[in-house]
């Protein structure tokens, strides 16, 4: 990967050790994250050039031609800018990011209660069930809910229409929203913006 910051090296690092792929292209690295498709910075372009950061349009037609269905723009440079005006007319967000770092070993101490430390597992347990079936069965527990509640509200007991209907037609809306919700890794995709990092 070249001569990259350590704050990047961290971050890419991390990113690796949970499933994403890095590229090296010589001047520039691509980083995809085919699980999250819409994690800004899982899906980027790292300039490791420090000197090419300004063409802003090369960048962008790079980012573009690597991450085609993205609605967005992530590009990371490894030095600040001479003119970022060349960014900021293709209507980025500029961010600087600090990365602390040392040549020494901090010294030793005891964790805070509540804290635990533990070595990063590169594989991350799969979940035995696929999450096609996880989505339709929340749908089918909407239904029966559903069912369920229009069934005791209909029901001559008191206690049915007015205990057990208005407790699952919560339940039901509730397993509603769940079953229409994105999948939980998904980030929400901003619309018309760019990011542009430098470390």
């Amino acid at each position: 990967m070249g001569n990259v910051p350590p704050g990047w090296a961290t971050d890419l690092a991390v990113l690796e050790l949970t499933g994403s792929i890095v590229d090296d292209r010589g001047d520039h690295l691509v980083v995809r994250t085919s699980d999250n498709a819409g994690f800004h910075w899982g899906n980027f372009v790292l300039v490791t050039d420090p000197f090419a950061g300004d063409d802003s349009e090369r960048w962008a037609r790079t980012f573009a031609t690597e991450h085609p269905a993205a609605t967005w723009m992530a590009v990371g440079l490894v030095a600040p800018l001479a003119d970022p005006s060349a960014w900021q007319a293709l209507h980025v967000e500029l961010d600087v990011d600090e990365a602390l770092t040392t040549r020494t070993r901090p010294a030793a101490t005891a964790l805070a209660g509540g804290y635990v430390v533990r070595q990063l597992d590169s594989e991350i347990p799969a979940s035995p069930v696929p999450y096609s079936f996880s989505r339709r069965a929340i749908w089918l527990v909407t239904l029966l809910l559903t069912v369920g509640a229009f069934m005791n509200a209909a029901s001559s007991s008191r206690w049915e229409r007015f205990g057990w209907a208005p407790l699952l037609l919560v339940l039901a809306v509730l397993s509603f929203r769940l079953a229409k919700s994105p999948r939980p890794e998904q980030d929400r995709v901003g619309h018309g913006r760019g990011s542009l990092g430098t470390a």
